[in-house]
């Protein structure tokens, strides 16, 4: 018995969920990111943890990131059920420019701070942020 053929996950007119668009990342691409910049090359089931996805939201994300010349898929021949991916170096730039403006934002927003409170705030608003991944 056949299978019916399965219809696109997106409309072929707008680009897949996963690409990566120019300008600011919105936050799961960051998320994306993020995870193998801080934990070296990982599998889709743990860049979904860190993402806060779907493991088939995950591998589209993956996908259009692959695309989009920000993540690379590491082949190995010994294992071919595991396929982990890693930040290609246009990956690390955008990762290292969202940091890098994040950081200018936080120093420049508050200008009547000084920089110990406001290294203090943003160590704060990181680790609120990684709380808000875990819930």
């Amino acid at each position: 018995m056949r299978r019916a053929r399965r219809p696109p996950a997106w409309p072929r007119a707008a680009p897949p969920t996963g690409s990566a668009p120019p300008g600011p990342l919105p936050l799961t691409h960051a998320r994306a990111l993020r995870a193998p910049a801080e934990q070296g090359p990982l599998g889709v089931c743990r860049l979904a943890v860190g993402t806060r996805a779907s493991g088939a939201a995950t591998t589209q994300l993956v996908n259009g990131l692959v695309a989009a010349g920000c993540i690379t898929r590491i082949r190995r021949p010994e294992d071919k059920r595991s396929v982990p991916v890693a930040l290609t170096d246009e990956g690390r730039a955008r990762h290292d420019e969202r940091r890098r403006a994040l950081t200018e934002a936080l120093h420049t927003a508050p200008a009547h701070r000084d920089a110990p409170a406001v290294d203090s705030a943003a160590e704060v608003l990181d680790h609120l942020s990684a709380v808000h991944d875990r819930l």
